[in-house]
């Protein structure tokens, strides 16, 4: 049983685990289709590409409507390294980019995996490109939050949007946007924390029934580091317990036989409750599509019955 839970570990570590609820984060995403009778010969390799182009599968620019605030900033291109225009549309769900005049989202963010909103004033912006990435994440962490007026240069405000760690990538990401002035940075601080704290309560409020409650913590518990480390060490103990074993020959009845046979319930059990909260968190559909979930349930529940019958 150790050799295959150590498998079973090493696989978790290099793929990880499947997430619940997460192949579709908005609803206002659309799926695209193409009509007629005869539509597989109307697809040519132009249309494909755009059709998975980030414009197309980001969505519309919402109505107006539909927004909190619609206003422009200048956005830094992580992989261009430069500033550039941005439209920039606030939902009660979401914060749209899109390039000026353009009807198609170039990027999301959702406001529910909004941890926090900042500003900082930099002087010197006469280069177009400053400050640079480097530039703004250097900058101490105490100085977000201060704005101020640089009377030896000129200054604009950056604001930063710091997201949480999504459940799929498991990595925080902060965006900075460039405004005009340190008035326009607070405006936009202001609208975004308080549609971002309304977003969360509004999804807290549908989440209060007690099994969705429960869910959500025992997938907080099975995803936690402290959690996946117990669990690496409870497989390696009972690896070398059984190699040990292996290496002893105990003779039946005796009482280092009886100590391996209660060692080897205690794992077994230990082993089930991580299995029922791998069952809780990741229930229903996301559990049984997973390979190694299965497998996992496999090994332990022919582990329990040869423990007990």
């Amino acid at each position: 049983m150790a050799a295959l839970m150590a498998a079973r570990r090493r696989r978790r570590q290099t793929t990880g685990g499947s997430i619940p609820g997460t192949s579709m984060t908005n609803p206002d995403y659309q799926a695209l289709t193409l009509e007629g009778e005869d539509a597989d010969s109307l697809i040519t390799p132009g249309m494909a590409e755009e059709s998975m182009s980030a414009n197309v599968l980001m969505g519309t620019t919402p109505q107006p409507a539909e927004c909190i605030k619609i206003g422009n900033m200048e956005k830094m291109m992580d992989s261009e390294l430069k500033w550039s225009d941005r439209t920039v549309y606030l939902t009660r769900t979401e914060l749209g980019l899109a390039l000026p005049d353009a009807g198609s989202l170039k990027d999301v963010v959702l406001l529910h995996l909004i941890k926090n909103v900042a500003a900082h004033s930099f002087k010197d912006v006469g280069d177009s490109n400053s400050p640079s990435t480097t530039d703004l994440l250097k900058a101490n962490s105490h100085a977000w939050g201060q704005l101020q007026t640089h009377t030896d240069g000129e200054s604009k405000a950056i604001l930063r949007v710091q997201t949480i760690a999504e459940e799929s990538s498991g990595a925080e990401r902060p965006y900075f946007f460039r405004t005009d002035s340190d008035a326009t940075a607070k405006d936009w601080i202001e609208k975004i924390q308080s549609a971002a704290d309304e977003c969360k309560r509004a999804l807290e409020r549908r989440e209060r029934n007690s099994i969705q409650r429960f869910q959500k913590m025992a997938h907080t518990c099975y995803v936690s580091s402290p959690f996946q480390n117990a669990v690496a060490v409870l497989i390696s103990a009972n690896f070398v317990i059984n190699a040990t074993q292996s290496e002893m020959h105990p003779q039946p009845g005796t009482t280092l036989d009886r100590v391996f046979s209660e060692l080897d319930m205690v794992f077994t059990i230990i082993f089930a409750v991580e299995l029922g909260i791998n069952l809780m968190a990741h229930w229903f559909r996301p559990f049984w599509s997973d390979g190694w979930s299965v497998f996992d349930f496999i090994v332990v529940t022919v582990s329990l019955l040869a423990l007990f019958f």
